[in-house]
């Protein structure tokens, strides 16, 4: 059985908290191959939550699962990170072969985007 950490991720704003290996060498290996997102927090956690203070919206939390057999886990895992992360939600997400389990935080004002 596999466990579902294994395609965990946070959502964060890509520039706060993320970085796209766009290295050479993982090019060369496979040109077919996307990016490879590279997630690590380069905040401390005072300052993201002052920064969640500071927001001027309201955002609503949101939890959810579902089991279901999933192909390509990591593909869905990259769509849901890049989306969401336009969207401006925050939260944790794992994706695995057997489903997805998220807690989620989301701008009011984009919960119709989801």
């Amino acid at each position: 059985m596999r466990t579902a950490t294994k395609g965990c991720f946070t959502l964060a704003r890509v520039h706060d908290l993320c970085s796209m290996d766009h290295s050479l060498e993982s090019q060369r290996s496979s040109p077919k191959k996307r990016p490879k997102l590279v997630l690590s927090n380069i905040y401390d956690r005072a300052t993201l939550e002052r920064r969640l203070a500071a927001e001027p919206f309201l955002r609503r939390t949101l939890s959810f699962y579902r089991y279901v057999r999933l192909e390509d886990p990591k593909t869905l895992r990259e769509q849901l990170f890049l989306e969401w992360d336009a969207l401006g939600v925050l939260g944790r997400v794992y994706v695995a072969r057997e489903g997805i389990n998220a807690q989620i935080s989301v701008p009011q004002h984009q919960l119709g985007g989801l």
